[in-house]
């Protein structure tokens, strides 16, 4: 009787599974394959990598976007700070303006109270008048000048001055140039004649050399 019994509640066994088999197939329900299977694991396994690399991106996106977020913070303030250095430089500039105009009338008042004072160009000159347009027409050209003539001593206070033990004059040109050496007229050989000028009388020491050898 036992093994009878483990007869029926196989085939019971038998009978449901082969219910549920019918009920799976009428639903439209069909087992997967093993190479369906494989993919399945496959697409998961890439899915979750997709999903790590997708985690880490977003974890650096955060982590510039809040150092973007302190660079801004250090803009604004500097921003802050450059904004109120130009307040105060533009303060400045205008009370310089001030001072110049009330320095000037100062100027002007201390000017009419003295007699005879002298009209000078800033006194003259009106605060409020406009200076008048530039011209387009350029600026005459100096004039050049012209080169004199460098004075020249003459001759005769050129040899006074040297008969007195005075300097020559530089720029006096030569009254005794170089004669060429002549080879068998000279009485002396090798020897220079000293020249003589139209204008200058013989020295002494000139006419005491003359006839001798």
């Amino acid at each position: 009787m036992a093994r009878a019994d483990r007869l029926q509640g196989r085939g019971r066994l038998a009978l449901a599974a082969f219910a549920a088999l019918l009920a799976a197939m009428q639903s439209g329900c069909t087992l997967a394959t093993r190479a369906q299977v494989e993919e399945c694991r496959r697409f998961s396994q890439d899915v979750r990598t997709e999903n790590a690399r997708l985690k880490d991106e977003v974890l650096a996106l955060r982590t510039q976007n809040e150092e973007y977020a302190e660079r801004a913070v250090d803009d604004g303030k500097r921003l802050a700070q450059l904004e109120q250095a130009r307040r105060q430089l533009e303060s400045s500039v205008m009370a310089y303006q001030d001072q110049k105009s009330q320095l000037e009338s100062a100027f002007r008042q201390l000017r009419d109270s003295i007699p005879g004072a002298p009209q000078t160009q800033l006194s003259l000159k009106d605060p409020d008048e406009t200076p008048p347009p530039a011209r387009d027409t350029p600026p005459p050209a100096p004039a050049e000048p012209r080169s004199r003539a460098i004075p020249r001593s003459s001759p005769s206070l050129a040899r006074s001055g040297r008969e007195d033990g005075d300097e020559a004059d530089p720029i006096e040109p030569a009254d005794d140039p170089p004669r060429s050496r002549r080879k068998g007229g000279a009485r002396s050989s090798g020897g220079w004649l000293p020249s003589r000028s139209a204008t200058r009388p013989p020295r002494d020491e000139d006419a005491e050399g003359v006839g001798k050898p």
